[in-house]
C-alpha cells in the first residue's frame, strides 16, 4: 500500500505556513505545496467550530502548558468539503525558532466506511466482522481448531492447511517465539480457570510464502474436550504498524540526510542514559562542514545538500554500530561515540575526518575537496546526573576553537 496518499506535513507559526509537502496540499484539494504556503493563515482550513480549540491549542502546545499528541478534527477541503483528521503533533525549530509540525493523516475514506457498515443490516454487519477476527485454539501450540479468518490473516487457504501443522509455531517470527511460549506457560498454570487471559499484544508473524504480517491478539486459557487448551483471537493490524512506523519515521528522521534530526537525537540520547548507559564511556562529538557558505555560493544550494549528503553517507558508512548520528542543524552534526577513553574518542574522530580528507566529492562538474572542523567532549554531569546540553555546548566551544585553529582538525573540549 502506498502510504504516502494517505498522510501530509505543515510546519507553520501562529498558523503562517512555513513548509508544506505536497500530499499535504493535494490532501485538501490545491495544486501543489505553493498554493498552501500562499495562503495568509492555514486556520481557514479548519471547520469554523473547531478554529477557537485549534487556535487555543496551538499557543497551549508552543507555551509548554500541553505536550504534542493526536488529536482529531473536522478540516475544510478547498471545494469546501469537510473531512475528517487525525492531527500529529510536534514542536520542531525553524530557522532558529520554534514552529509546530502537524502530520496529517486523512480519516475520510475510513469515516465513511465506518458510516456505511453503521447503516447497513444487522446480519451483513455480523458477517463482515466475524470475518475480521481469527479464532485458534491450540494445545501446546499443536493446533486443534481455526476459522478461516484466521487462515486468510496467516496466508493460508483453509483451515485445514493450519490443523495440518505440527507446531503454530513455525508461524510466529523467532523474535515473538520465546515470548509465546511464556505466555502459554503462564497460562498452562492457571488450569482449570477459563478466565486466565494474556494482555493484548501485538507481535510479526510470517505466511507460507515468507511475507510478514503484523496481529494483535489476546490468548487465553479454556477448557477443548475436556482438556486444557489455549485459545487464540487475533486480528491483522499490518496497515496500522506500517503507517505507525511511516509516521514515526518522518517525526523522528531528517528529510535531507535520513540520519536522526536533532529533537530525535537530543531524545534517543538521553534515552540511553536513564537506561544504564555508562557516562564515562560515552563522548559527543559536534562537527560542522568547514567553508560550507562557499560551496554553496560558488555551486549552488542543489550542491551543497549533495555535499552534506555525501558526507553523511561517508561517515555513517564508517561509524560503529552503536554510535548515534544526528543532523544538529544546516551543515552541522552530533554523533554520540562509545568508547573507553577519550583518546579512543579522539582517534575515532580523525579516522572519520580523514576518509573525508582523502575523498573527493565528486558532481557532473566539479571535483570538490570537503573537509570537517570536530568538536570533542566527554559527558558532562551537573548535579549528580548527565547533562547532554551542557556536553554539547562544550562539545560546540571545543569546534569553535578548531575553527579558529585553522579548521580541518578535532579539538577537545577544556584540552
Amino acid at each position: 500500500m502506498d502510504y504516502s496518499a494517505h498522510y501530509g506535513v505543515i510546519i507553520h507559526r501562529d498558523f503562517v505556513p512555513l513548509h508544506v509537502d505536497d500530499n499535504f496540499a493535494q490532501t485538501f484539494g490545491f495544486d501543489s505545496a505553493n498554493d498552501v504556503l500562499a495562503l495568509s493563515s492555514v486556520l481557514d482550513l479548519i471547520a469554523p467550530d473547531s478554529r477557537d480549540i485549534a487556535a487555543h491549542t496551538y499557543y497551549a502546545l508552543m507555551s509548554g502548558i500541553e505536550k504534542p499528541q493526536v488529536r482529531s478534527y473536522i478540516n475544510h477541503r478547498l471545494d469546501g468539503t469537510p473531512m475528517q483528521v487525525l492531527a500529529v503533533e510536534h514542536i520542531v525549530e525553524w530557522q532558529g525558532r520554534n514552529a509546530l509540525q502537524i502530520t496529517i493523516v486523512d480519516l475520510s475514506d475510513v469515516m465513511l466506511t465506518r458510516d456505511r457498515l453503521a447503516a447497513s443490516e444487522k446480519r451483513y454487519r455480523e458477517l463482515v466482522d466475524g470475518s475480521v477476527q481469527g479464532v485458534l485454539v491450540h494445545q501446546h501450540f499443536k493446533p486443534l481448531f481455526c476459522n478461516q479468518a484466521y487462515a486468510n490473516i496467516l496466508g493460508f487457504d483453509s483451515p485445514e492447511q493450519v490443523l495440518a501443522l505440527e507446531s503454530i509455531i513455525s508461524v510466529i517470527h523467532p523474535d515473538f517465539q520465546k515470548q509465546r511460549i511464556t505466555v502459554t506457560e503462564v497460562l498452562d498454570d492457571h488450569e482449570g480457570n477459563k478466565l486466565a487471559a494474556s494482555p493484548k499484544t501485538e507481535i510479526k508473524c510470517i505466511k507460507p510464502n515468507g511475507e510478514e504480517v503484523w496481529v494483535e491478539l489476546i490468548e487465553r486459557n479454556i477448557e477443548w474436550e475436556g482438556q486444557s487448551a489455549s485459545q487464540v483471537t487475533l486480528t491483522d493490524t499490518t496497515e496500522q504498524y506500517l503507517l505507525k512506523q511511516q509516521l514515526q519515521h518522518q517525526a523522528e528522521i531528517d528529510e535531507l540526510t535520513q540520519i536522526l534530526n536533532r529533537r530525535a537525537f537530543s531524545q534517543k540520547a538521553e534515552q540511553i542514559f536513564a537506561n544504564g548507559g555508562d557516562p564515562l564511556s560515552h563522548f559527543c562529538v559536534l562537527f560542522d562542514i568547514d567553508d560550507f557558505k562557499h560551496i554553496n555560493d560558488c555551486f549552488g544550494h542543489q550542491i551543497g545538500d549533495e555535499a552534506i549528503c555525501y558526507l553523511v553517507n561517508l561517515f555513517a558508512a564508517n561509524l560503529p554500530h552503536d554510535a548515534l548520528f544526528g543532523r544538529w542543524g544546516g551543515e552541522e552534526f552530533v554523533i554520540l561515540l562509545s568508547c573507553y577513553d577519550i583518546n579512543n574518542a579522539y582517534n575515532k574522530c580523525e579516522a572519520l575526518r580523514h576518509q573525508l580528507e582523502n575523498h573527493l566529492f565528486a558532481t557532473e562538474q566539479h571535483d570538490i575537496k570537503l573537509s570537517v572542523s570536530l568538536g570533542l567532549s566527554p559527558m558532562i554531569f551537573k548535579q549528580d546526573s548527565i547533562s547532554l546540553s551542557a556536553t554539547i555546548n562544550a562539545a560546540d566551544k571545543a569546534l569553535y576553537q578548531a575553527k579558529t585553529q585553522g579548521k580541518n582538525q578535532t579539538v577537545i573540549a577544556n584540552k
